[in-house]
């Protein structure tokens, strides 16, 4: 079993600071896993640990804000948008990773990294995302509510009905419970402000990667909103869709052997020269 590295603190350009471990596996190839919102590394490490024993590196970032990376100063949706989060990505990638990567997210970290991929197609050789959509249109409100219910309740109450709410999995939940106790309600607030309602599928459509999505079969409010996702790709061949049965938003804890083999198969028919 191969052990992490070192952590890496990277320094952005607005000051700020993002955590990112890395297990050195080996020469296969090189995986970047980039958590969603609220989350952090402890997502998937179990994941990273699989791949390093198969050979490939693995790095996990923490997104600013969030785990052990700094939070911006001053705290505002302006410092807390998808697009600074994709620069810090890029950053990372720039700092950790000598070849090209294979990019993985989950919710907000999917759309982290579709930003990513778009602009460093350089680096970036595919991109897998899961609990993620292109297009999405929550009412307006819906950030400010959610906080003040968070903050009303506490994060420890609050990390429980994540847990419960997200997986019928056991080894899941304590996963997610751990996470969200440690969430800053002040940086989740202001991202969801921002991802209230988006548009990502102009960049999405000029991708110049192979994609992955993985369609967890329980994660209900974002495969009700996935019909335009599917439409814009549809007919794209670098674009597969994988389902993972019994699996909801966080899939990589619900089903971690499916997720783990569908990830191996896509990345090895991806070309590397």
């Amino acid at each position: 079993m191969i052990s992490p590295d070192d952590a890496l603190l990277a320094e952005t350009t607005d000051g700020v600071r993002i955590h990112s471990q890395t297990w050195a596996g080996g020469d296969n190839g090189h995986f970047l896993f980039v958590p969603g919102l609220g989350a952090d590394s402890s997502q998937f490490a179990a994941d990273a640990q699989h791949f390093a024993d198969l050979g490939y590196s693995s790095t996990i970032i923490s997104m600013r804000g969030h785990g052990l990376s700094t939070a911006p100063t001053p705290l505002t949706r302006k410092t807390l948008t998808v697009e600074k989060m994709a620069q810090d990505l890029g950053h990372l990638i720039d700092c950790c990773a000598d070849k090209s990567v294979h990019v993985v997210g989950n919710s907000l970290g999917g759309l982290v990294a579709l930003h990513a991929a778009h602009d460093r197609p350089d680096k970036i050789v595919s991109l897998a995302i899961f609990g993620t959509t292109l297009h999405l249109n929550f009412p307006p409100g819906i950030a400010f509510a959610q906080y003040v219910i968070g903050r009303t309740m506490g994060v420890e109450r609050l990390a429980g009905i994540v847990a419960k709410n997200a997986t019928r999995q056991d080894r899941a939940r304590d996963v997610l419970l751990r996470m969200y106790r440690a969430v800053d309600l002040g940086v989740t607030y202001r991202i969801q402000q921002n991802i209230r309602k988006y548009d990502y599928r102009e960049i999405a459509a000029d991708l110049a990667v192979p994609v992955m999505l993985l369609r967890g079969e329980h994660d209900k409010d974002i495969n009700r909103n996935l019909a335009s996702t599917l439409a814009l790709w549809a007919n794209n061949d670098q674009f597969e869709v994988k389902e993972l049965a019994d699996a909801g938003h966080f899939a990589n804890l619900d089903q971690p052997d499916a997720f783990r083999k569908a990830l191996a198969e896509f990345v090895r028919r991806v070309p590397t020269g």
